[in-house]
């Protein structure tokens, strides 16, 4: 095929996670409905697996090998490798805590709730953990919970460090079609008071579509009120809250409860990347801001046989919401990917991921152009991050075209899809863009 350059050159590394020049990680939070074995050790069956990666803020490793990981249930220890990869072969099911050690993690800090020197409150704690028991958790600056962990079940986390304290959580099953993503949101500009915190989480599962935003460290009885902000630009109320004596504030949508998701989607995918606003009530001044974050991917299979997750029920009586995927065929040993398409009203979504490269890998994108067939468009040259993935991303809602200026996706049906090393031009993956579907 002939090959056309776009004025498209995109540099960037696809990576999740962290800032850490060193530290003390301190607990991973809740996965557990059920404590009961918690405590006990071993590679037996009723064993879970865990294993992860800690990134500083630019989603690199270099600095991050020999950090501990420490299985506070048990005590087990275990340390990050080069690439910042850590691993517990056989965990307890449960809730489990996982604290990093380390130089330069921030320590937990005081405010409502805690004694004032540190340690917190027990009674007061109690009752926030017993209202949001099925919530992993960001706990203080160094801290993470992890809840609900089966027998058999391989759990994956990617944990962001970022100026000694851990800002965003991700967590996939390996047995459920269950992945979750939880960010601290930042203090907006001109905001005095420094102990404000706040937290945005998003929740995919079999049966259930959660989104969650709570503020903490707020002053008691203080009015705040959330808002969400579409791609172009307008605002949705979701409603005030009045400051507990505990210093908390939640607004949570969980579709198993019979809320609706904002802007009327149906799953927390489709806000990914909106922007997310905690306002004061009285002055209308904002006071916490963050964007939505991109779920993590499923989690590899269990090491053990483990039983396929149920099917979700579909409801395909509109067919505004389109989908497909396919998988790229490796011209080089070793290497996977797959296409994939979306639309739905206002937004059209191409991406194509290359999997299993060398970490640092240059690779450069190309789709055949719609109005001249046989031609390639060159749509943009990206670094494979830590976990071996690059991904070329063109979403219509954030001002990006699709290839050729297509009207939607539908017109890029056939199309071929070219991935090439950036250094010898040599081919890597191919395909073609699949026909959508109903969602």
């Amino acid at each position: 095929m002939r090959c056309r350059h776009v004025p498209l050159l995109v540099l960037c590394f696809a990576v999740l996670l962290f800032t850490g020049c060193g530290g003390a990680l301190g607990d991973l939070a809740d996965l557990a409905e059920d404590r009961g074995d918690s405590n006990r050790r071993g590679r037996g069956s009723d064993d879970a697996s865990l294993k992860g990666i800690l990134v500083d803020a630019d989603g690199s490793t270099g600095d991050l090998a020999g950090f501990g990981f420490v299985l506070a249930e048990s005590g087990e220890a275990v340390q990050t490798d080069a690439a910042g990869r850590f691993s517990f072969q056989a965990v307890p099911t449960g809730t489990l805590t996982l604290q990093l050690q380390g130089a330069g993690v921030r320590v937990a800090k005081s405010g409502p709730g805690d004694d004032g020197d540190g340690s917190e409150d027990e009674s007061e704690d109690e009752s926030e953990d017993e209202s949001d028991d099925d919530d992993n958790a960001l706990l203080d600056d160094g801290d993470v919970r992890i809840r609900a962990i089966p027998a058999g079940e391989t759990v994956e986390v990617r944990v962001r460090l970022e100026h000694g304290r851990i800002v965003q959580l991700d967590v996939a099953r390996s047995t459920r079609t269950e992945r979750e993503t939880k960010v601290r949101l930042t203090l907006a500009a001109g905001v005095s008071d420094l102990d404000l915190e706040g937290t945005l989480a998003i929740e995919s599962r079999d049966d259930r579509q959660r989104f969650k935003v709570e503020v903490e460290r707020a002053e008691a009885g203080r009015e705040l009120t959330l808002f969400i902000l579409d791609t172009d630009g307008a605002e949705l109320d979701l409603g005030a809250r009045t400051v507990t004596a505990l210093g908390t504030a939640r607004w949570i949508l969980d579709t198993s409860e019979g809320a609706v998701l904002p802007f009327g989607v149906s799953s927390v995918a489709d806000l990914e990347e909106l922007r997310v606003v905690v306002r004061d009530a009285n002055t209308g001044l904002d006071v916490l801001l963050g964007d939505v974050p991109q779920l993590p991917p499923q989690a590899a299979p269990a090491p053990t046989d483990a039983p396929p997750a149920p099917d979700t029920p579909r409801d395909d009586t509109t067919n505004d919401r389109l989908r497909g995927r396919a998988r790229l065929n490796a011209s080089e040993a070793g290497l996977g990917g797959h296409i994939d398409i979306r639309s739905r009203p206002g937004r059209a979504l191409l991406r194509v991921e290359a999997e299993q490269l060398a970490p640092g890998r240059a690779v450069v994108f190309f789709v055949e152009d719609p109005g001249s067939a046989g031609d390639l468009l060159e749509l943009g040259t990206f670094i494979a991050n830590t976990f071996g993935e690059a991904e070329l991303s063109l979403r219509t809602d954030r001002g990006e075209r699709l290839p050729g200026n297509a009207a939607g996706i539908e017109a890029l049906e056939g199309l071929a899809v070219e991935v090439r090393d950036a250094d010898t031009d040599g081919v890597l993956l191919t395909g073609t863009i699949p026909a959508a579907q109903p969602d």
